[in-house]
């Protein structure tokens, strides 16, 4: 049997339920038809009718219109074209007042209707909480990186071991707040070394001074001839004592790393440079009164 033709028996029965307001889908069932052929054919052929068994198409109106603003009407006005329960409405946009058609069927069945505008809307919405989200994001990372970066300069507040300021170094556990300070602490191991050395070797006299020396020697260095000069020196802002090349040293002609002692045989007066360059070195004199160093 064709699904769009029907017996005459069953147009009547058809027509009969219809105006008992009974559904498509009721008598669909009892035709053994889908509701869309048996609503298909009673549009055609003017059984549609009214809804809720109003048989007044005032009370029908009137109903239609309480539920449209019931359902719609904080979004959109109804403009006209209710005819029937199955008829198409106009309606329109009370944000935007564009107009579009609507079938009854979808306005029956509390469809929700979206306006452009309204679509444009929550796209808007979402793109703002995108961007809202976007920036949170961003503040927390920025605070994250705020928070590593002050712990990185908590981790270089170091205290220096040789003058004691508290500074900020370059990398974490740094000892001394400058070259300086380094070299100070340097020499002065070095020297502490050397003082056991001196006393590893013995016969360490305590008279010697470099007053002394200089009187002795009469302010000559042993190595280069020339004389030497106590005032070569200056004294920082820090006070710290920074000599010059000229300035005055004891030089130990054999030197302690060597076995050589601290006493008055053993030590001559050198300018800082000249003792400098010696070091742990060695140096006689030749027959012809070059000074040799002994490398």
């Amino acid at each position: 049997m064709s699904k769009g033709k029907f017996k005459q028996w069953e147009k009547e029965l058809i027509k009969d339920l219809r105006d008992k307001d009974i559904s498509y889908s009721v008598i669909g069932k009892e035709l053994n038809r889908t509701k869309d052929v048996i609503s298909s054919y009673c549009r055609s052929n003017n059984l549609n009718g009214f809804r809720a068994n109003d048989k007044d198409p005032k009370n029908a109106y009137s109903n239609f219109i309480n539920n449209f603003n019931k359902q719609y009407g904080h979004r959109y006005l109804y403009i006209g074209g209710y005819t029937h329960s199955d008829s198409g409405v106009i309606i329109e946009c009370r944000h935007c007042h564009t107009q579009r058609n609507m079938g009854m069927w979808s306005i029956r069945n509390h469809r929700p209707l979206h306006c452009e505008c309204e679509i444009n809307e929550r796209r808007q919405i979402k793109e703002y909480k995108k961007s809202l989200i976007n920036i949170l994001n961003k503040r927390v990372r920025d605070l994250k990186l705020k928070e590593q970066i002050e712990q990185r300069q908590k981790d270089l507040i170091s205290v220096c071991k040789e003058c004691g300021k508290t500074f900020i170094g370059t990398r974490t556990n740094m000892k001394y707040c400058s070259n300086e300070c380094a070299r100070r602490m340097s020499n002065r191991n070095k020297d502490k070394t050397r003082m056991w050395r001196i006393i590893d070797n013995g016969n360490v006299d305590k008279d010697i001074t470099l007053t002394k020396l200089i009187k002795r020697d009469g302010s000559i260095c042993h190595i280069c001839g020339e004389k030497c000069d106590r005032k070569d020196y200056i004294r920082t802002q820090e006070g710290y004592f920074t000599v010059g090349n000229n300035y005055p040293s004891i030089d130990h002609v054999i030197p302690i790393s060597k076995g050589g002692t601290h006493t008055w045989e053993n030590i001559k007066l050198a300018h800082h440079y000249c003792n400098t360059i010696k070091n742990d070195k060695e140096i006689y004199q030749e027959g012809t009164g070059q000074l040799k160093i002994v490398i």
